[in-house]
Parts: C-alpha cells; sequence; structure tokens
C-alpha cells in the first residue's frame, strides 16, 4: 500500500474555495429574497412578529408580572435606542 503525502489528499478532495455560509447567501441573494418580499408589504416579516408574539403571550397567562415587566424594559430600552440616534443625528448631520 503506498503511503501518500496529507498535502497531496487535501489537494485532491478541496476542490472548492471555502467560503462563509453567510457570505455565500447574501452574495447569492439567497438569504432575504424568499424572507421580505416587497410585492407583499412585509407580510412575512408582521409573520414572523407573531411567531414571537405567540409565546409571550402565553407566557403572559401564567407570569403576567414578569412579561409586564419584561415587555416595558423592552420598550424603554428600544425608545432610548430610538431617542439617542435622533439626537445624533441632529447634531450630526449628514454631509453631501
Amino acid at each position: 500500500m503506498a503511503h501518500r503525502n496529507l498535502d497531496e489528499i487535501v489537494s485532491d478532495t478541496e476542490h472548492a474555495r471555502p467560503v462563509h455560509p453567510f457570505r455565500a447567501l447574501i452574495e447569492n441573494h439567497c438569504y432575504l429574497d424568499s424572507f421580505v418580499d416587497l410585492k407583499q408589504n412585509g407580510m412575512s416579516l408582521l409573520l414572523m412578529d407573531g411567531l414571537i408574539l405567540v409565546p409571550v403571550i402565553m407566557f403572559g397567562f401564567f407570569y403576567p408580572r414578569q412579561v409586564l415587566l419584561t415587555v416595558g424594559v423592552i420598550l424603554l430600552v428600544v425608545f432610548a435606542i430610538y431617542e439617542s440616534f435622533v439626537i445624533w443625528r441632529r447634531r450630526h448631520p449628514a454631509r453631501n
């Protein structure tokens, strides 16, 4: 039995250059094409929000205070991020 060098084995089997999977999806337009369809006016995004909202509502049946507190904190953080972005855009106008 002949012993082959490891480099020969690797070069025999690797015929395509390695690519990060996320980069390959974006380059081939496979990531958001079927997910966000502009013809449906973002209906798929609304359906995804529903998939997130249903477990929160079901959890709210058994732990209403914790859900109310968690949703309140999340809304407060989102509002703070939005307002800080608005203030930052006012102080740093776009340069044309």
